[in-house]
């Protein structure tokens, strides 16, 4: 099977560099590479294709239509020509074996619909006594472990998996750092025109879709990245970032897993009420501006404005 990797960008020339140079060095890298770039002034896009044209079979880079992480994901699976589509960011670094991992999943297990790479350095929450019981309030099937889940209002965890005694690890929803989905289980286009901007819970809803479709999805603790977060344009407004979170997992709950507008609303408050509580000792302006930007979401949701 054909594989195309769609990798959207902004103002991160040095770093997406970086991520090609890792994806072009996998003893199975993609026959296609897809980069859809929003940076403000562009890239050397000729540049940019002599560098990498001799790494993947098809690399085509491109002007970004509409900026945001969504949109342009949109727009290069468009474009992409493969049997598969993956979606990478452009700040991970993949350990040797990893595409191969993936892809060799796939094509063994006709019944999984995506599967993902671990983040070696994203590890998974501490659920304690506290966060347990109020995850039970919002939970339909409580009593069932945490890790992997979309509870309530769309409340995702990732599954502990890194450290696990199974290689595979079957998850209700995939991060779109590092993962790979057949394309027949897509949605076509495969992200709403809701997620803008950063896109804050996109990766929840493209993965939510594949399962309700009878699509299984699964994270391999062997296909591993690390995940170089880095600061961005999007990620300046502590309290947008925040009010989109409540919006977006406000229209996944809702549109997709079919939730009362009432409970989500009231599920969501409680939810965020803990996390701000949960925050209080290392409390300061980011605190501040993430707490008012959730409440304000909420507010503006309990008037059915948004």
């Amino acid at each position: 099977m054909k594989l195309s990797f769609v990798i959207p960008t902004r103002n991160r020339g040095v770093r997406l560099r970086a991520t090609l140079a890792g994806l072009a060095r996998q003893s199975a890298a993609p026959e296609q590479v897809v980069v859809v770039d929003a940076s403000e002034g562009g890239f050397d896009l000729p540049r940019l294709a002599a560098e990498f044209s001799q790494g993947f079979q098809n690399f085509v880079p491109v002007r970004a239509e509409k900026p945001g992480a969504a949109a342009q994901r949109n727009q290069g699976v468009a474009i992409a020509s493969g049997d598969w589509i993956g979606f990478c960011d452009d700040d991970v670094d993949l350990e040797p074996g990893c595409v191969r991992a993936l892809r060799d999943f796939l094509a063994k297990e006709p019944d999984f619909g995506g599967v993902s790479a671990t983040i070696a350095n994203q590890a998974p929450r501490n659920f304690g006594r506290a966060t347990r019981w109020v995850a039970r309030l919002i939970d339909a099937t409580p009593g069932r472990p945490l890790d992997g889940r979309v509870i309530g209002p769309a409340i995702n965890f990732l599954p502990r998996i890194a450290d696990a005694a199974e290689a595979v690890c079957e998850t209700e929803w995939l991060p779109t750092t590092c993962t790979i989905y057949r394309r027949s289980a897509l949605l076509q286009p495969p992200f709403g025109d809701q997620f803008q901007g950063y896109s804050m819970l996109e990766d929840v809803c493209l993965s939510l879709g594949v399962a309700r479709r009878g699509r299984r999805l699964a994270i391999l603790r062997d296909a591993r990245i690390f995940h170089d977060t880095q600061p961005g344009d999007h990620k300046r407004s502590a309290s947008g970032v925040a009010a989109m979170g409540i919006r977006n997992r406000y229209y996944v709950a809702t549109t997709l897993l079919g939730r009362s507008r009432w409970s989500t609303w009231w599920q969501l408050t409680l939810w965020q009420g803990f996390c701000g509580v949960a925050g209080l000792r290392k409390a300061g302006r980011i605190w501040f501006l993430q707490n008012w930007g959730a409440a304000s979401a909420l507010g503006l949701i309990a008037l059915r404005r948004k």
